[in-house]
């Protein structure tokens, strides 16, 4: 179910891609590379690891970064990212993925840390 979701959303952002006249050729295949291989990580992530809640939280986060763009280094790295011939469509996915895995990786070192913590608490 979730591959024909990827896949509506991937057809459609194509077709406005190439409905726009200032998108270049090599623009369209970064970027398209870009979403194929994103797309199949996430399929993979949401159904192996079950990593739902992990996705939802990267993308408030993902969203807040997009409101507070000004600042300077999220500036920054949204030029970065234009000048690279990188959409902002894809830069939203970007960091969706990547802050879906720093999520999953704060929980499990917040969890081992928790847990160390405690067994020190019960050694003294």
């Amino acid at each position: 179910m979730i591959e024909f979701f990827v896949l509506i959303v991937l057809v459609i952002s194509v077709a406005l891609l190439l409905g726009l006249n200032i998108i270049s050729m090599p623009t369209l295949l970064i970027n398209a590379s870009i979403w194929i291989i994103l797309g199949l990580a996430i399929t993979k992530d949401l159904k192996q690891r079950n990593m739902q809640i992990y996705y939802l939280i990267s993308i408030f986060i993902t969203v807040i970064l997009l409101i507070a763009n000004q600042s300077a280094f999220i500036k920054w790295f949204f030029s970065f990212m234009t000048r690279s011939l990188i959409i902002e469509f894809t830069q939203s996915l970007i960091l969706i993925y990547a802050f879906a895995h720093l999520s999953v990786f704060a929980h499990i070192y917040g969890k081992k840390a928790i847990h160390e913590f405690k067994q020190s608490r019960r050694n003294k």
